[in-house]
């Protein structure tokens, strides 16, 4: 991908997007998962409206955060939004986005944004740049279940955690007993 692509849609189909102080939570209805973008990752799903390219997405950022930020570590974040599916799959931006690293890496010994780890990119940026790498994280759910204000069969319970569901008991009033 060079500066002058555009890069892809964000997904605004069958999902929800919270935006937080300093993060954006993404809620897929179809796969019902949820995802915390940090607030890069949040700045370069943003951007992703198939109009703006790589290079104005770039700039537009550095000057939101007053830093520079690398074209390795917006194809990095555009890699993380891709893989939790928060853009469009349209033929176009599946072809765009998967030869990444093919086109990105011909002829370079080093690995690029699209093929590099975390890792690879602390290393690369240094230690202090790892606040400025774009995190895209599974939020895990609890169950309706776990979730209830009362536990259920088989669940733990006593020692400041919520009685258990009526009808059941907890095995161990004075500790961490189970619900039965």
């Amino acid at each position: 991908m060079s500066s002058g692509e555009k890069l892809p849609k964000a997904r605004t189909v069958s999902i929800i997007i919270r935006e937080l102080a300093g993060e954006t939570l993404a809620y897929d209805l179809d796969r019902h998962r949820a995802y915390c973008l940090n607030g890069l990752a949040g700045r370069i799903w943003r951007r992703c409206d198939g109009q703006t390219t790589l290079a104005q997405a770039q700039r537009a950022i550095a000057a939101e955060i007053g830093q520079p930020v690398g074209e390795e570590v917006m194809l990095y974040g555009l890699r993380k939004l891709r893989q939790a599916r928060l853009l469009e799959q349209s033929d176009g931006n599946v072809l765009l986005l998967s030869a990444l690293a093919d086109r990105f890496s011909e002829g370079v010994p080093e690995k690029s944004g699209a093929t590099m780890s975390r890792r690879d990119l602390v290393r690369k940026l240094g230690l202090g740049a790892a606040l400025l790498i774009p995190v895209v994280t599974m939020v895990i759910a609890p169950t309706a279940v776990s979730a209830a204000s009362c536990r259920a069969k088989g669940q733990p319970c006593g020692a400041g955690l919520p009685a258990c569901c009526g009808g059941l008991s907890c095995s161990s009033p004075a500790g961490i007993g189970v619900c039965f």
